[in-house]
């Protein structure tokens, strides 16, 4: 019975052994697995900072130009609108003058107008051409 408890304990420890290197191996393997991902992880952060950074700066880029065309173009419309605004204002300036100053021709040349309205729109004439 000695003999087999001897062997016993020889199986025992031969698999105890295999045990405590395979042990050993998986543990190296993982952290060796644990390293790599680690600096794979690294890696990929450090890409999409980078990236971020490109997206953000090109983003600040296109909206200062987007802001300078819109300000651009209303200060022209502003322009525009304020010259506009003068010629009206002088041409209501200039109308009310003249009227002062000629009576006469302004009363003749309104009732010349409303004549030649009347005569367009007149249902007589649309009714004469009709026919």
């Amino acid at each position: 019975m000695a003999s087999n408890s001897k062997a016993a304990k020889l199986i025992k420890n031969g698999v105890d052994d295999v045990v405590e290197r395979t042990r050993s191996v998986v543990n190296n393997g993982l952290d060796s697995a644990k390293e790599s991902l680690g600096d794979g992880v690294n890696l990929v952060d450090r890409r999409v900072r980078k990236t971020a950074a490109q997206v953000s700066g090109r983003a600040g880029r296109l909206l200062d130009n987007v802001y300078g065309r819109y300000t651009g173009a209303r200060k022209s419309l502003l322009g525009r609108y304020s010259q506009a605004k003068k010629k009206i204002t002088r041409l209501q300036k200039d109308g009310s003058k003249y009227v002062s100053n000629n009576p006469g021709k302004t009363l003749l040349t309104v009732a010349g107008v409303a004549l030649l309205v009347g005569l367009v729109a007149s249902p007589r004439r649309r009714a004469a051409e009709s026919r």
